[in-house]
């Protein structure tokens, strides 16, 4: 039991079906979040109109790089991009708007019961996880609710979860470089966007809210998709998972470690063994998780060189980015044919493992190489073997 269950077996649903819940429930936290931030950004436009266009030009600039990197990390089914901006804009909007209210309230909480030395030291650490971990889970489970069969494997709900996490993490970096030019004095609007810019992109971004969301989406994704294990263990699983986004999240806001070797560069040393921490953990459950989708398309495809439609090359470049490049580079053919043929042996995957005999071998003869007697048609290729 490999984990993925294909999306050709189970597509995902449209959003657009009026008559769910969710879907409503969802349009309003949007909206509501649409309206609570664009009121704040509208008056620090106002208010600080250079630093607060320079701050957005240059966090979105930022993006991009992260997109990127989080859709080429599902080589056999990626996402749809519909579903993808709206985990991002679940995260940039709704968790954004949701946890301003709710760090706030767990703020005020903390200085009447512990006092307000703990409460300056510790709420951070405690109010931060304790309502942006949850509203961005909520943002997981929203698409999982409002596309049935969208998150298919452990993969999947990394990938979701990390989309989310990116769309919090941009919108809190813009509101930290607006606070910060407020902080200033609004002298000079632009040093300070660069501060924040090399502080919560540069030295933190890569352990940041993506990274905390993949790990806890990686959990959802593999309660929803090992249908082979008890409904109790998966939920372990998906608990666990957000115990450990948490747990981060909550060790990276903390005072722990941060005096602990110093000032200077000792404070620098801090930062890396929190972040690392991180990422070594995020690192041990993406390659479970690619593991799980190499082991799901192999076992898919096998059939397919038996029978000669595939070579045994073209399989085993597929499971990994470089491998692909590298196969497309030594494979004789134009490299976009190539590259066409790859895409097609990821649908072939998809259209075997749902059972649809039709489409597959309809993908079947696009694949297979003409008769020596036959010339090939416009866009087949033939490929040989990778090394």
């Amino acid at each position: 039991m490999t984990g993925r269950r294909s999306r050709a077996m189970n597509p995902p649903q449209p959003l657009w079906r009026p008559g769910e819940p969710i879907l409503w429930l969802s349009a309003v936290l949007v909206l509501y979040g649409a309206v609570e931030m664009t009121s704040m950004f509208i008056g620090a436009f106002r208010e600080y109109p250079t630093g607060t266009a320079f701050a957005f030009g240059l966090f979105a600039i930022y993006t991009l790089p992260f997109i990127w990197f989080i859709r080429q990390r599902d080589l056999f089914e990626p996402e749809p991009v519909p579903l993808l901006g709206l985990a991002f804009i679940w995260g940039a909007l709704v968790a954004t708007a949701g946890a301003i209210s709710g760090n706030i309230a767990i703020a005020g909480l903390l200085a009447k019961t512990a006092g307000l030395e703990f409460a300056a030291v510790w709420t951070p650490a405690i109010a931060g996880p304790t309502t942006e971990e949850v509203l961005k889970t909520a943002g997981i489970i929203a698409i999982a609710l409002l596309a049935k069969g969208a998150i298919g494997s452990t993969l999947d709900g990394m990938v979701y979860g990390a989309m989310v996490g990116l769309g919090f993490q941009i919108v809190e970096n813009v509101l930290y470089a607006i606070n910060a030019i407020a902080l200033s004095g609004a002298e000079d609007e632009i040093a300070p966007v660069v501060g924040i810019f090399i502080l919560r992109g540069l030295l933190s971004g890569l352990w940041s809210h993506a990274m905390y969301s993949a790990l806890i989406g990686a959990g959802i994704g593999y309660a929803l998709s090992h249908h082979g294990r008890s409904v109790a263990r998966r939920i372990t699983v998906a608990a666990i998972a957000f115990g450990v986004g948490w747990g981060l999240h909550f060790l990276w806001n903390s005072p722990l470690l941060n005096t602990r070797f110093g000032d200077g560069a000792g404070i620098v040393l801090a930062i890396l063994l929190k972040g690392l921490l991180g990422l070594s953990i995020i690192a041990v459950v993406y390659r479970f998780a690619k593991a799980s989708d190499r082991h799901w398309f192999v076992q898919t495809l096998s059939g397919e060189v038996d029978s000669g439609v595939l070579s045994q090359g073209e399989l085993d470049s597929m499971l990994s980015v470089r491998q692909r490049r590298r196969f497309r580079r030594k494979a004789s053919g134009p490299p976009r044919i190539i590259r066409r043929r790859q895409r097609l042996m990821v649908d072939l995957a998809g259209a075997v493992a749902a059972g649809d005999h039709l489409r597959a071998n309809t993908i079947r003869r696009a694949l297979l190489p003409p008769p020596p007697d036959r010339p090939a048609p416009s866009g087949a290729a033939t490929t040989g073997q990778a090394d």
